[in-house]
């Protein structure tokens, strides 16, 4: 009896690891896959004109993980020389040995298409073109990349690449333009018009903008970098700067002491921004790391009241007096607004008071640090509006 049951045992158990054995063989096994296929459109061989184009459309295959299904993201790449050596790098101060574009877009799904200008702008910082260039059919290398995000051990493996194909393309002049400075901006009770505005309409009014810095250097694809705001704050005085108008959620708010500051991105408000003394004080923030610094400025500047805007535009009349920006109760006013209409041609500007015993100007465009009797405000036709610190003699021509 104890026979039978032995031999029963063994054959349920050999039939048991048979089981595991088919059912191991029939599972997915996690695979690491060197490439992938890019497939190549139907347009390839067609010459593509990018200037009169939308949208180029692409298609891959998901690289082979052994058959598992996971959620990758993807990203497309161009090359004009389809090396895939040194990519481009927007924060790099040398850009001479890039040799192919990665494209900001990401794709979960196995298509995706790229807008026929972002596709001008790789070939036109990769090609450096000339405006005059006489353009002809010119082959693009495209590339694909996948990578597994999340916080498996996938996820931190390298990226795989697809295979290169090329398109015919018909590239032209695209003018490469750095993103305008970012700025942030001031509102309280003791800030512009004391109203503690914030939207898009309230900015010269109920808020006050800050100022690019004249010889930083700006993110050129966000604009991030140095700004600062001097001005006035009474005794006990407390403010935000609001990184977006609309949106409290983010932006510099205090940390509980005087002169401290906490980034609020997104979470709990931590409070206003207090200055216990009265005083003149400059605000610096740097908005790519989101730090700001506030310090006393050490004396106390003189009031100017009116202040003009003049140039050539006006015949140098100095009769377009700027308005004030500072307006709450003891406030003393410092930073000055103004519109500029010169959409019928280039100009030239500079700040004044009436009889020119002081004035600013500079050299820089759009933004700038004038100096007393400095050179005239070289002026780009456009339509601007216009935003002056006699402390600072800090300027911007914010572009309507």
């Amino acid at each position: 009896m104890k026979k039978i049951l032995l031999s029963t045992m063994l054959l349920c158990g050999l039939g048991l690891f048979t089981a595991c054995e088919s059912d191991r063989d029939s599972n997915p096994t996690l695979g690491s896959p060197t490439t992938f296929v890019l497939n190549t459109p139907s347009y390839a061989s067609i010459t593509t004109d990018l200037a009169n184009s939308d949208s180029l459309t692409f298609t891959w295959s998901q690289p082979d993980y052994g058959g598992m299904p996971l959620q990758c993201e993807y990203q497309l790449e161009a090359s004009l020389t389809g090396e895939f050596t040194t990519a481009y790098n927007a924060d790099a101060e040398d850009n001479s040995g890039a040799d192919y574009y990665m494209f900001e877009d990401y794709y979960n799904l196995c298509n995706g298409s790229l807008q026929a200008e972002d596709v001008a702008t790789a070939m036109q910082i990769l090609g450096n073109f000339e405006e005059d260039a006489d353009f002809t059919t010119t082959p693009l290398y495209i590339r694909c990349s996948c990578y597994v995000p999340g916080s498996s051990s996938l996820s931190s493996s390298e990226k795989v690449y697809s295979n290169v194909i090329s398109i015919n393309t018909l590239p032209y002049y695209y003018e490469l333009k750095a993103a305008d400075p970012a700025i942030w901006y001031l509102t309280g009770g003791c800030i512009a018009d004391g109203s503690w505005s914030n939207s898009e309409d309230a900015i010269g009014t109920g808020m006050l903008p800050m100022y690019p810095v004249y010889g930083n250097e700006y993110n050129r694809k966000d604009g991030t970098g140095v700004i600062t705001y001097t001005g006035y704050f009474p005794a006990n005085a407390e403010f935000k700067i609001i990184e977006t108008p609309g949106n409290w959620n983010y932006g510099i708010c205090g940390d509980g002491t005087d002169m401290g500051t906490s980034y609020r991105n997104g979470d709990d408000d931590t409070g206003n921004i207090l200055i216990a003394n009265e005083g003149y004080y400059t605000i610096t923030v740097n908005t790519a790391d989101k730090t700001c610094t506030i310090e006393a400025l050490g004396s106390t500047p003189t009031l100017f009241s009116p202040m003009y805007m003049t140039g050539d535009f006006d015949g140098w009349a100095v009769s377009n007096a700027m308005t004030a920006m500072e307006t709450w109760g003891s406030a003393q006013n410092h930073n000055w607004k103004a519109e500029l209409d010169a959409s019928g041609g280039d100009t030239t500007a500079k700040f004044t008071i009436e009889g020119w015993g002081s004035n600013w100007g500079a050299t820089e465009f759009p933004y700038g640090a004038g100096v007393n009797n400095g050179s005239n405000i070289p002026v780009t036709a456009g339509n601007y509006t216009v935003y002056f610190n006699d402390i600072t003699g800090q300027y911007y021509f914010i572009s309507k």
